[in-house]
């Protein structure tokens, strides 16, 4: 992969954000203060403060009637622990009663304009080795591409994960060796920061659910996983009856620990950040630098 220089890099990357805040100028898609599907406020617009955990735009389009998977974790175990508990819950989560959690449908798949689509080329777009970014990958595919897409229209390219790639990978996450081994400032550093900073503000609210339920005390990391739920629930079905569980304070704390995990993983507080970032500097760099003849869709 050939290189450009750091300052080349920059100047470039400037430019490319330049133009990119001048084509936001004219986008309808502009997020409206107006906006309540959380916590009700003057100006409060629960979208704003999911951390990246949902949309940024309130979504009527391409609702899921039926829900869509999720992926396993927390939640569903949360969901088991509360049914084997056998109690009706009261307060702030008495809708969970009757809430049904996501399940598997058939549902339309809005396909990309025509014209946006390149003409008599394979337009090629990458997937990690892990099973749900691949299927992430093919259900991006189909949408965009139509269901009948191929390798004549398009092609996915799954690149390993293994260690012995180093840098030449998607994921430096899992590639770099000093990063993974280092279990103090590594990996695991922006899940040990986001601890630390969750307790600060979830004990508040576990003694507030189990004030309302004597029956079952939630830990934190249950607590959390119900915040992450209103992101989830708004990308498919449009709204979430788990933003009212909290008020703007939690959100706040919940935006806040977004940041926390983020900035300490792989951001500017984890020591290994700089070099894992710059493979996506030096790469997009050089495709801004080569201009059209690098290519007119690249998917990631």
């Amino acid at each position: 992969m050939s290189s450009v220089t750091i300052s080349q890099s920059r100047a470039i990357l400037a430019a490319g954000l330049a133009i990119v805040a001048i084509l936001a100028t004219f986008s309808p898609w502009k997020p409206s203060l107006e906006i309540t599907l959380g916590p009700r406020g003057p100006r409060w617009d629960i979208l704003y403060h999911l951390g990246g955990n949902g949309p940024w735009i309130k979504k009527i389009d391409g609702i899921v009637d039926g829900g869509i998977d999720a992926p396993e974790g927390c939640m569903l175990t949360l969901l088991q622990r509360i049914k084997d508990s056998n109690i009706t819950l009261k307060g702030d989560l008495e809708f969970v009663n009757d809430w049904q959690y996501f399940s598997l449908g058939g549902f339309a798949i809005p396909l990309a304009p025509r014209w946006a689509i390149p003409k008599a080329q394979v337009t090629n777009f990458w997937a990690s080795d892990c099973n749900r970014v691949i299927e992430t990958a093919r259900y991006f595919a189909t949408g965009f591409f139509g269901l009948d897409w191929n390798s004549t229209t398009a092609k996915l390219h799954v690149i390993p994960e293994t260690s012995d790639l180093g840098a030449n990978t998607l994921t430096p996450g899992d590639t770099c060796i000093k990063y993974v081994e280092d279990l103090r400032t590594g990996h695991d550093y922006g899940l040990i920061q986001l601890s630390k900073f969750r307790s600060t503000y979830l004990p508040a609210i576990s003694a507030r659910f189990q004030t309302q339920n004597r029956g079952i005390k939630f830990t934190d990391g249950e607590i959390y996983s119900m915040q992450e739920m209103c992101g989830f629930e708004i990308l498919v079905r449009g709204s979430s009856p788990w933003c009212n569980v909290f008020n703007h304070n939690d959100w706040l704390n919940f935006e806040y620990a977004r940041d926390v995990i983020h900035y300490y993983r792989a951001g500017p507080g984890n020591r290994f950040g700089p070099a894992m970032g710059w493979l996506w500097l030096n790469a997009t760099a050089n495709l801004l630098a080569k201009g059209p003849d690098g290519g007119k869709f690249f998917f990631s």
